[in-house]
């Protein structure tokens, strides 16, 4: 059994809620709906599992399968294309080469007001933001 249990899932940070199939980033009218796999993968990113093997046994189990490594990799790709589409930025999730994936913390931790996104949706930072 998956050690997170998706189903009825409402988590929130200080940008971003997780409520049942949606992702909302806070202060916007930005919201993408997620498939069951996309909201596991979010929800492990959220709580800091972002080992890839931990992210392929939460949403697949155990069990060994060599289509497992693809089938991460196009979860990841399909879900930073839904994102992106919506208006999430373009490195919201960012890839831990031959580790994992984590989520940028530097936009997760930045106030409103030092949020400039441009147009390929990367951010950059305002005056106020010390890096």
């Amino acid at each position: 059994m998956n050690s997170l249990d998706p189903r009825s899932v409402k988590y929130e940070n200080e940008k971003l809620i997780l409520k049942e199939k949606y992702l909302i980033m806070k202060d916007t009218d930005i919201m993408a709906k997620v498939s069951k796999n996309q909201k596991t993968l979010i929800l492990c990113l959220m709580n800091d599992v972002i080992e890839k093997e931990k992210i392929i046994q939460n949403i697949w189990g155990k069990n060994p399968s060599g289509s497992k490594e693809k089938n991460y990799n196009q979860l990841v790709f399909q879900t930073r294309s839904l994102l992106v589409k919506q208006g999430f930025p373009s490195d919201l999730i960012m890839t831990i080469h031959r580790y994992g994936l984590c989520f940028n913390k530097f936009f997760l931790n930045i106030n409103k007001k030092s949020y400039d996104g441009d147009e390929d949706g990367k951010y950059t930072p305002g005056a106020d933001t010390q890096l």
